[in-house]
């Protein structure tokens, strides 16, 4: 199905996206050679909404629920994880759309609807000027950098040498810099995983940003100039927790591919099927159980999610948020350890050609890799099961 007809039928995010499936599968190699998105994928994942999924509807975003994130990023994962990524990535900026003035808005909104750059890496040193900041730094990785008409980084305040410190907190932003306020270096060609990313490194220097547009911390409310679901999602929730349906659509397609192998090759020097041998049946068996399961746990904890909302993040009950990075995390480690046996599963197809399994597999456990720096929202999740508080910046 085309985009144009998803749109004429059912016209839902997910059906937008699902409809990208073919075009993005035809141009996963192409990705991975010139670690960067296809242009093909690129304009048709910006006009299928893809990178706006969190926007207001006022600016032409989808406003989606967390449920249908997780089968949206789900359906991408399966598709390519790297453009999956891109869109994870341009939540941040999309959802930052609802909190900025009209004026600013207007700015964003008038270039290509992504992808947008992001870096949560507090890399920035900003230094109050009249009217707004002027921003320095280095950020190591920014997906899509090089496609982005506007980037999201991540940067601390300061007030001469040291940071500025806001109820005796460090006064964090994200700080929204337009393409030409940027150096882009090729930082990425020499990657080995997710290289459809682009995630380049980039700098600023003296890169002015005005107020309006410096106001969200990733720990502190700000005022809402329009309504979005977003704003109202848990901080982490829209992203990196979705990053775990990621996982679930590299498993589906690792799986995919490790059944097309298993029902096709024989055992090496024999005329027995590799189907035939029990180990192997009851690996398949044990993965096709897995894999809904999987994603049942994610859709399960978002509807959990969104039916708690109220008119702050804060509103979300902190039991709540507790399953919610427990379960993010419970689904990755699973994904993992799924997706070794399925590479067991590939036998040298694994190590002898490119293949489906070979490309989930380092792209997944990149995914669990760059999760690492939020595990501790598992026990804070774990302290406030046990009545305690959670003790988490962010939680």
């Amino acid at each position: 199905m085309t985009i144009a007809a998803a749109a004429e039928t059912v016209a839902t995010p997910f059906s937008l996206v699902r409809a990208l499936r073919p075009l993005i599968v035809e141009h996963r190699r192409w990705a991975e050679a010139h670690a960067r998105i296809a242009p093909a994928v690129l304009e048709s994942a910006r006009l299928a909404g893809a990178f706006t999924l969190c926007a207001p509807r006022e600016v032409g975003g989808a406003d989606t629920s967390f449920t249908a994130l997780m089968e949206i990023f789900e359906e991408l994962g399966y598709a390519d994880a790297t453009v999956a990524w891109h869109a994870a990535n341009s939540v941040v900026v999309a959802t930052v759309l609802a909190n900025i003035p009209d004026d600013q808005r207007a700015r964003i909104c008038a270039d290509p609807p992504g992808p947008y750059g992001l870096s949560a890496m507090p890399a920035g040193v900003a230094i109050p000027v009249a009217g707004g900041y002027r921003l320095s730094g280095r950020w190591p990785f920014v997906t899509g950098v090089l496609d982005a008409p506007w980037s999201s980084l991540l940067g601390v305040v300061h007030e001469g040498d040291q940071p500025r410190l806001i109820d005796g907190i460090p006064d964090v932003r994200w700080f929204l810099v337009p393409a030409s306020g940027i150096s882009v270096e090729r930082t990425w060609d020499a990657s080995v995983a997710m290289r459809g990313t682009g995630s380049h490194a980039v700098s600023a220097q003296d890169a002015f940003v005005p107020e309006s547009l410096a106001v969200v911390a990733p720990a502190r409310e700000t005022p809402q100039h329009l309504r979005s679901h977003a704003v109202r999602l848990p901080r982490g929730a829209a992203t990196p927790v979705t990053n775990a349906a990621i996982g679930v659509g590299l498993v589906r397609r690792a799986l995919d591919e490790a059944l097309r192998v298993t029902r096709e090759k024989p055992l090496a020097g024999t005329a027995v099927g590799l189907r035939e041998l029990p180990g192997r049946q009851r690996l398949i068996g044990n993965a096709a159980a897995a894999v809904p399961g999987l994603k049942a746990a994610l859709l399960s904890v978002a509807e959990e999610v969104d039916a708690s909302l109220g008119e702050r993040p804060a509103d979300v009950p902190e039991e709540v948020r507790a399953r919610m990075w427990g379960t993010m995390f419970w689904v990755l480690d699973h994904c993992r350890a799924l997706m070794s046996e399925l590479v067991t599963l590939m036998t040298s197809s694994y190590f002898s050609s490119a293949n489906e399994c070979e490309s989930a597999a380092r792209d997944l456990n990149a995914i669990c890799a760059s999760m690492e720096i939020v595990r501790g929202n598992v026990e804070a999740g774990g302290r406030v099961h046990l009545g305690l508080a959670p003790d988490a910046p962010g939680f």
